[in-house]
């Protein structure tokens, strides 16, 4: 009781009470315990903020990546078995796969005007970065396909596609990497009239 002196009292009738400094003290630590309870509260609702974001955009990459390595994990099973491919069949698989890729452009351009980009500069910039991130994963994706279909090549018959599909692919990240920013600056421009 000697160390709680200053914020307890005792009354005539012998009760315990606090004091005004007792006092002062509850209403201070009631204000900090809320203080904190707020605090636990918005870093929580920050953090849950963040981890959507990172799974969202990560969603999207998946959905980007989608089209591009299907299309390339297809043609290569399909030069492995029949490997008679024409030149229109496998720049329709290819444009697939960029019109998939582009897509995830679109995705990516609205998700980044959304969350952090409010400038179409910044915007631009920003997918810019996105479809080089994009386009190497791509490529090397490509290029592990492409290294499986020599290795089968030199095991089994001679495939005429190999070397077209190849290059497509470059071509096709090429396309996406020159589109990023026309198609940033064409969402930007349509979202700002409506």
């Amino acid at each position: 009781m000697k160390e709680l002196a200053l914020l307890v009292e005792q009354s005539a009738r012998g009760k315990y009470l606090l004091s005004e400094v007792g006092q002062t003290s509850m209403v201070l630590f009631r204000k900090v315990e809320r203080e904190r309870q707020r605090t636990t509260t918005t870093v929580r609702r920050e953090l849950e903020s963040w981890i959507g974001k990172i799974v969202f955009l990560f969603f999207i990459i998946g959905i980007t990546l989608l089209a591009p390595l299907s299309v390339d994990i297809y043609v290569s099973v399909q030069n492995l078995y029949t490997p008679n491919l024409s030149l229109g069949q496998l720049a329709g698989f290819y444009f697939a796969g960029l019109s998939g890729m582009v897509f995830g452009m679109i995705l990516f351009v609205f998700y980044d005007g959304h969350y952090f980009s409010k400038s179409m500069k910044t915007n631009i910039v920003h997918s810019a970065f996105f479809a080089v991130g994009i386009s190497l994963l791509s490529i090397s994706t490509v290029y592990s396909i492409h290294r499986f279909e020599q290795e089968t090549v030199a095991v089994a018959a001679s495939l005429s596609n190999v070397g077209v599909t190849w290059l497509l692919s470059i071509l096709r990240t090429a396309s996406f990497l020159a589109s990023a920013p026309l198609v940033t600056y064409g969402i930007r421009k349509f979202t700002k009239r409506y």
